[in-house]
């Protein structure tokens, strides 16, 4: 695959972002003007459009293209019924996300990417497969492997201003490194919105994911290769609203490292908003609240499983939650400060192997106001009855950006 010097990837990306951003692709161009080719490095090909030179198909589009090229899909041919590969370092962009749709005819996915420095933004992304292993955006390098020989590592992959909806799974990434996902908004899949197995360094920003998921947790779920026991590091979700998904909004798991949930409104979930099971996370500036209709013991806002100093809670609403605030199985060492426990049913509670715990300068509705705080739990196997104490909770909600 021919290479470009770093400047020019980043011109490239950053001059296409700029057209997004600016509406300056006219509609009126399928008739008569294109866009300039001049600002990007690569071609520009057309699709779905009535002037000279069109494709009448994305992936003849695609197949016509050389790394650097930027394939535009008109409106006007909409919905696409096409299955795309994409394997070559292009741009895919859409004329408008609500009228540009590619429709997977509920046979394989939608979009297939397959190569690295991709850009993918303002579709309608549905119906693909609703077999297991598919997704509306498939993120790797090869679907059939051997455990000895897997997908090669894809980077460099940006997916934004997209609807992705009615797919088996909303976006699936494999072993993929440097990757952002923004300004989605993903719902109505029936399994995992955005499934991270493995990746790093990835950030998901400014996207709406709702309703997804049914046997399937439906929020963002970061994992691992179990069969190489490659781990997922280094990743962020930020100013994102993550609502009535199954089972939880965030599902951090397998000993994921460096994850931070920052600057969400986490709400509805069934089960819980964030699930952090012996992983490294960082979870401050959350509003989180109203999660936990399904039944289940650890239901609420927040629930730590079988974390070792590895996690903090800090600068957080957590309110209204179904049965707990925050709940700790097996989990010890970690930091809760500074967060607002407002009128859960049960604010805090830890239990199992849960030792050490730091709880400090949190304002709690159900505090007295006088002395330290109390926060019940058990432990050991035998789920002795045990206290830990914030010592210093505080006399006033705190005033945490972003969380009203």
């Amino acid at each position: 695959m021919k290479q470009y010097p770093l400047i020019g990837k980043c011109l490239v990306v950053g001059i296409i972002l700029l057209f997004i951003g600016t509406g300056i692709i006219p509609a009126i161009a399928q008739e008569s003007e294109k866009p300039s080719q001049s600002t990007s490095r690569g071609n520009w090909l057309y699709v779905g459009g009535s002037g000279p030179g069109n494709y009448s198909s994305i992936q003849a589009a695609i197949n016509a293209t050389s790394s650097g090229d930027t394939v535009f899909v008109y409106a006007a041919s909409s919905p696409y019924y096409e299955n795309v590969i994409i394997n070559k370092s292009i741009n895919l962009i859409g004329e408008n996300r609500n009228t540009t749709i590619i429709d997977g005819k509920k046979i394989d996915d939608p979009i297939w990417i397959k190569a690295s420095f991709v850009t993918v933004s303002d579709f309608t992304i549905s119906n693909g497969s609703t077999e297991n292993l598919q997704a509306g955006i498939h993120i790797i390098e090869k679907k059939w492997y051997h455990p000895d020989n897997p997908p090669c590592r894809l980077t460099n992959i940006h997916i934004a201003n997209c609807i992705i909806k009615n797919n088996r799974c909303g976006i699936w990434l494999v072993n993929t490194y440097t990757v952002n996902i923004s300004s989605c908004r993903i719902h109505n899949n029936p399994s995992h919105s955005i499934y991270l197995c493995p990746s790093s360094h990835v950030s998901i920003n400014n996207c709406e994911i709702t309703d997804n998921g049914d046997i399937y947790p439906g929020g963002i779920v970061v994992g691992k290769d179990s069969m190489n026991g490659i781990i997922s590091q280094n990743i962020t979700v930020s100013n994102c609203s993550l609502s009535n998904n199954i089972w939880a909004g965030i599902w951090i798991t397998d000993s994921a490292r460096n994850i931070e949930i920052c600057h969400n409104n986490i709400f509805e979930n069934t089960h819980v908003g964030i699930i952090v099971s012996a992983s490294n996370a960082k979870i401050y500036d959350n509003h989180i609240y109203d999660n936990g209709v399904g039944g289940f013991f650890f239901d609420g806002g927040v629930f730590l499983q079988d974390c070792i100093n590895n996690v903090t809670v800090n600068d957080n609403t957590i309110e209204t939650n179904n049965q707990y605030g925050l709940y700790l199985l097996r989990s010890s060492a970690n930091s809760v400060k500074k967060n607002n426990f407002i009128h859960n049913k049960c604010n805090a509670f830890f239990s199992g192997f849960s030792f050490f715990n730091h709880w400090n300068g949190n304002y709690w509705t159900d505090w007295a106001g006088i002395g330290p705080k109390l926060i019940k739990g058990k432990l050991g196997e035998e789920l002795i009855p045990w206290v830990n104490f914030d010592w210093r909770p505080a006399q006033e909600p705190y005033d945490i950006p972003g969380t009203k």
